[in-house]
């Protein structure tokens, strides 16, 4: 793998870390209501997505290796381009379910 690739998946697992951490003992009502918390979970969710965009592109393989890649390009996406659309049951869901299996796929890379 090149060594920009494992920069990028770095990243990408770093940013699933803060999530973990932000959202650690947290609701969804909490989340529901705090416009911070949802900003720091959006904000580390562009940096997941962006990540993972840029390391399938340099290696076009990990689109087979990481099942939720496109799933969460397309979340940056939304969250960047379509700020206004953003569900965020639809968010809370993905960082309590898909978070944790998207750092294990990427450990395993790693």
């Amino acid at each position: 793998m090149k060594q920009e690739t494992v920069r990028r998946l770095h990243d990408a697992r770093a940013a699933c870390k803060a999530i973990t951490q932000f959202i650690d003992g947290q609701r969804w009502q909490d989340y529901d209501q705090s416009l911070l918390l949802q900003s720091a979970v959006e904000r580390q969710l562009e940096i997941v997505g962006e990540s993972l965009h840029a390391a399938s592109t340099e290696e076009p393989a990990l689109l087979s290796r990481i099942p939720t890649l496109r799933a969460f390009v397309g979340l940056r996406n939304r969250i960047a381009h379509g700020y206004d659309t953003v569900d965020h049951e639809i968010v809370w869901d993905t960082i309590n379910i898909d978070i944790p299996d998207l750092a294990r796929s990427i450990d395993d890379l790693l």
